[in-house]
C-alpha cells in the first residue's frame, strides 16, 4: 500500500495494489475523498508532531497536537491492507469513497455488478446495502462496517460501542461513513482497505472472508471459490486469463460429461413420450370435456405405463447442471484477476468485449457491438436446430420459429451486457453440448 497522510494525522489517501504496488503489472484502486479517505473531527488547527516507530511486521506513525496533547496514533503492516488507529479522545471518525472508487461506466449487467454498495458484516455474515439506502444503527465490538465496488472493499471496525451512519451517496455516487461514540477514551479502529480476495481478506481477518460472495449461500460460495482457485492455478501455468477460462470450460465439461448425457438422454426421453402420447391426447380433446376428458387422460397414462408427472424427468439432470454453472459463473464475475486482462480482440474480461464502437447508444445496451454474444447466439442455435430438427417440420412456422430460435434469442439479449470473460466461458459450455446432442443424435436409431 501507498498511503498519504495530513498535517493532523488525516489518512487522505491509500494506493490499494495486487499483489503489490512494486510489481508493473499490479492492480491497483485509489481511496481517497475531498476530505480524506479517514478523516478525524479535530477542535483546532493547532499544529501535530510527528514520529515514527519501526517494528519487525508493522511500523507505527503517531500525531501528537502540541497544545492538547491529543494523539492519533496509526498502525501500518509492511505487507497487506489491514491498517489500526487509535485516538486519545473522542473524536467522530469519517471514511468516505471518493471520485476514484465509482464504478466503470458499463450498461446491463456489468452496471448492476459495477455498482457501489454498503456492506456489513454480523455474526459472520455479510449484509450488502444499496447505496441510496440511509441507514443508522448501533454497531457492537465485532462488527466490520464498510462499502464495496465490485472488486475493492474498505471496512473499518470499532473496538468500543459506536454508532455507524452511512450517508445516501446515490446522487454523487460515493459513500461515506460516519463513527461516533461516547465510551472512554482511547477510541480504538481497525481498516482494512484492499481487494475483494479471498486470500487478502482472509490474511487480514477471518471475518473479512464473507465478502466474498457474499449473495451466495454457502455451499455455493465454496465451490466458487474452488472455481476461482482452479482458474487462477491455470492462469499461473499458460499466463493467458482468456485460455484459461476455456481450459476451466473445458475440464468442468469433462468432469460434468457424464451427468450432462444423462440429462440429454432424459430429455430426449421426454420428448419422445410427449410425442408417442400426443395424437392420443389430441383424439380426446377433440372428444370429450372435463370429468370424462380426465378419466381418459388418465387411462392413456396408464396404458402407456407413464407417470403423469413424467416430464419433471428431463429436469434431474439440470438438477445437477444448473448449480455448478451458476457458481463457476459467479466465481468469474468477481474475480478481481481478470480485471483490465486482454484476450484476443477483447481489451478486458471483466467488461463487455466491445468489439466495435457505434456512433450512437442504445438504452441497457451501449454504444459497442459486442461479439461474443453473438457467438453464443449462433452456437446454441445450432444446438437449438439439432435438438428441435426431428420434429421441425410437423410444426407450424410459428410454433418452430419459437422452439428453434426463441431460446438463443433469449441468450443474445440476457448476456449481451455480461462481462466478457462470462460469456466466453458460456460458449465454450454450450460448443461442448452441442457436441454432446450431436453425439447423442448419432447413436439414436433411424
Amino acid at each position: 500500500m501507498r498511503l498519504e497522510f495530513s498535517e493532523f494525522g488525516d489518512l487522505v489517501s491509500v494506493q490499494a495494489c495486487l499483489p503489490g504496488c512494486e510489481d508493473s503489472e499490479a492492480i491497483s484502486q485509489q481511496f481517497s475523498s475531498y476530505r480524506g479517505f479517514v478523516s478525524i473531527n479535530r477542535d483546532s488547527d493547532n499544529l501535530f508532531t510527528f514520529e515514527r516507530h519501526d517494528g519487525d511486521h508493522s511500523f507505527q506513525i503517531e500525531f501528537r497536537n502540541l497544545v492538547s496533547g491529543e494523539s492519533r496514533r496509526w498502525r501500518i503492516p509492511h505487507r497487506g491492507f489491514l491498517l489500526g488507529l487509535e485516538i486519545s479522545r473522542p473524536q467522530g471518525v469519517s471514511m468516505a469513497s471518493g471520485e476514484d472508487f465509482r464504478p466503470r461506466a458499463v450498461n446491463g449487467f456489468s452496471a448492476w455488478l459495477e455498482s457501489l454498495r454498503y456492506v456489513q458484516i454480523k455474526e459472520g455474515t455479510a449484509h450488502l446495502f444499496d447505496i441510496n439506502e440511509s441507514v443508522s444503527m448501533p454497531r457492537t465490538s465485532n462488527d466490520w462496517m464498510g462499502f464495496k465496488n465490485r472488486f475493492w472493499v474498505a471496512m473499518i471496525r470499532p473496538e468500543q460501542a459506536t454508532r455507524v451512519t452511512t450517508r445516501d451517496g446515490s446522487e454523487l455516487n460515493e459513500l461515506q461513513l460516519d463513527l461516533h461514540s461516547t465510551a472512554a477514551a482511547p477510541h480504538r479502529f481497525t481498516i482494512y482497505a484492499g481487494p475483494v480476495e479471498q486470500h487478502a481478506l482472509e490474511d487480514a481477518n477471518a471475518e473479512l472472508g464473507a465478502v466474498v460472495y457474499s449473495g451466495l449461500w454457502q455451499w455455493s460460495g465454496w465451490l466458487s471459490g474452488a472455481f476461482q482457485s482452479a482458474l487462477k492455478t491455470i492462469d499461473s501455468m499458460i499466463h493467458n486469463p482468456g485460455l484459461g477460462i476455456i481450459m476451466l470450460a473445458l475440464l468442468l465439461q469433462a468432469v460434468l460429461w457424464p451427468v450432462s448425457m444423462k440429462a440429454i438422454e432424459l430429455w430426449a426421453g421426454v420428448r419422445e413420450t410427449r410425442a408417442r402420447l400426443a395424437p392420443q391426447f389430441r383424439s380426446v380433446d377433440s372428444r370429450y370435456r372435463g370429468q370424462q376428458r380426465a378419466e381418459h387422460i388418465t387411462a392413456i397414462y396408464r396404458q402407456e405405463n407413464v407417470h403423469p408427472l413424467y416430464q419433471l424427468k428431463g429436469f434431474a439432470g439440470l438438477l445437477v447442471l444448473i448449480p455448478v454453472l451458476v457458481c463457476a459463473f459467479q466465481a468469474l464475475a468477481e474475480n478481481i484477476w481478470l480485471y483490465e486482462m486482454k484476450f484476443l480482440w477483447i481489451a478486458d474480461l471483466s467488461l463487455p468485449d466491445a468489439a466495435i464502437e457505434l456512433h450512437f447508444g442504445l438504452p441497457l445496451f451501449g454504444n459497442h457491438v459486442n461479439l461474443l454474444p453473438f457467438i453464443v447466439f449462433a452456437i446454441s442455435l445450432s444446438a437449438s436446430w439439432m435438438l428441435h430438427r426431428s420434429r421441425a417440420r410437423t410444426l407450424s412456422n410459428p410454433i418452430r420459429w419459437r422452439k428453434v430460435y426463441g431460446l438463443p434469442i433469449l441468450f443474445l439479449i440476457l448476456f449481451y451486457t455480461v462481462p466478457a470473460g462470462m460469456v466466453l466461458f458460456l460458449a465454450v459450455t454450450i460448443a461442448i453440448i452441442t457436441l454432446q446432442l450431436l453425439i447423442r443424435s448419432k447413436r439414436a436409431p433411424g
